[in-house]
């Protein structure tokens, strides 16, 4: 059987070129798929042909832009900051009972628009009260509680054919209500509204006033004290400032009290304690208001009890020396009456002194005491009087015996003196203040002489 098998396999192997025929009309399509891709690839270039066509469809998209900006300029004509403007002050100012202006300007667009109408308004709080307007048709009108007081300043604004560009206002007798925020509009046409605003602040200018507590300030004590000024500024808008000016040593006290105008009442006081130092001292109230200033001044009286000293006696009275007195110097205030009343022959009172006729002798010996009063009180001032036997010696032997003298300043003029002696074996005699000055060294006890009647105290009257 294996040859006829074998001689099938020609058969088999004959068949193999049929198949490989078949391999090769296979491999003979692929050319023509071959040729399809590139028939396919063909196309693209035509594809891409189609790109520029549409990429020329730009320049005519961009040409639309074109147009479409060239519109801007009108839009952007309508916008105030490249058009039609209101211009005004930020901000303007003046004093109650002033005159003030409030400056509304419209610059207009070019074409220029049409002004249809100007209304001013005044800004309270988140309402607007209308003050004044100007329509071309229908002419001015100012509103109350306006109308008294707010004008426009241009008189074209009034005419029959009115120029509103400039719708300036002006404020008379400027009151402390007209402190506001105040909005100029334009209406136009067909651009639409334009404003703008300006704020106006009223100033007060505070009344300012110094006064003294009392034209009579009494001291009473040192470590008392006392008000002796008021400086006010009243009713001022901003509020001032009060400063003091015075080489005294004092304090000054503040109080601010709001008012319901809106306005700001300063007072202050000065207070410090009264004395003779304090007298004739100039007090000055300085007031600071804004930019300005305020002086007013007032000088101290101050009454006070005296002060009394006793000049004269130089510690170098000698027997026989000639031309001796001595002064009693008071600083009061009021001031006391001058000495007056009876005194020994060889005294003689002369401006508040004592002058001793002749030479020294030592019947002068002795302490002399000088009282004065005011409407205050009364003080006395006192020297001691030693008589030596020569120039710049020692003191006279006759010392032993001597007195005390004393003369006093009161109100109402009257003078009084009283002696004392310490010799008390010799006997008291009337002349000891009214006769002879020398014999003083004869008191026995303390006599007093006033009005011209001597009293004896403790003893009897010889």
């Amino acid at each position: 059987m294996y040859p006829k098998t074998r001689s099938m396999y020609p058969k088999t192997r004959s068949m193999y070129p049929k198949t490989r025929n078949m391999h090769r009309k296979t491999r003979s399509m692929y050319p023509k798929t071959r040729s399809m891709y590139r028939k396919t690839r063909s196309m693209y270039p035509k594809t891409r042909s189609m790109y520029p066509k549409t990429r020329s469809m730009y320049p005519k998209t961009r040409s639309m832009y074109r147009k479409t900006r060239s519109m801007y300029p009108k839009t952007r004509s309508m916008y105030p900051a490249a058009g039609q403007t209101v211009q005004m002050d930020s901000e303007k100012s003046g004093l109650v009972g002033s005159r003030v202006e409030l400056r509304c300007i419209f610059v207009n667009s070019n074409p220029p628009v049409k002004i249809s109408q100007v209304t001013w308004q005044k800004v309270n709080n988140s309402s607007k009260q209308n003050v004044a307007i100007a329509n071309p048709a229908l002419g001015v009108s100012v509103l109350p509680p306006f109308k008294e007081r707010v004008s426009f300043k241009q008189a074209a604004v009034k005419l029959q054919a009115p120029s509103l560009e400039d719708t300036t206002i002006v404020f008379s007798n400027l009151q402390l209500s007209d402190d506001a925020a105040y909005i100029c509009e334009y209406t136009t046409f067909p651009a639409g509204n334009r404003e703008n605003m300006v704020n106006l602040s009223v100033f007060a200018r505070p009344v300012t006033r110094l006064s003294l507590t009392s034209s009579i300030i009494v001291a009473k004590g040192q470590s008392l004290k006392t008000t002796v000024a008021t400086c006010e500024s009243a009713n001022g808008k901003p509020a001032s400032v009060i400063r003091w000016e015075t080489s005294l040593k004092g304090e000054a006290t503040f109080q601010e009290t709001q008012n319901a105008n809106g306005t700001v009442t300063l007072k202050s006081s000065y207070v410090v304690a009264p004395s003779r130092d304090t007298h004739n001292k100039k007090l000055t109230c300085v007031v600071a208001y804004r930019s300005d200033f305020f002086n007013d001044s007032v000088v101290l009286n101050v009454q006070y009890e005296p002060a009394v000293t006793i000049s004269g006696f130089d510690k170098n009275w000698y027997l026989n020396r000639p031309d001796v007195k001595l002064k009693c110097e008071v600083d009061a205030n009021p001031p006391v009456i001058g000495l007056n009343g009876s005194m020994a022959t060889n005294v003689e009172v002369k401006n508040d002194s004592l002058h001793f006729r002749g030479p020294v002798t030592s019947d002068l010996a002795g302490v002399y005491i000088c009282e004065a009063t005011n409407g205050v009180g009364t003080q006395t001032g006192s020297v001691e009087v030693n008589i030596t036997d020569g120039f710049a010696g020692g003191v006279s032997s006759r010392d032993e015996g001597r007195t005390v003298a004393a003369f006093q300043l009161v109100d109402g003029g009257v003078f009084s003196c009283s002696a004392d002696a310490i010799d008390h074996d010799r006997p008291l005699s009337k002349d000891v203040c009214s006769g002879d000055l020398m014999n003083l060294h004869s008191a026995l006890i303390n006599p007093s002489f006033q009005g011209g009647r001597i009293a004896a105290r403790g003893g009897k009257e010889t």
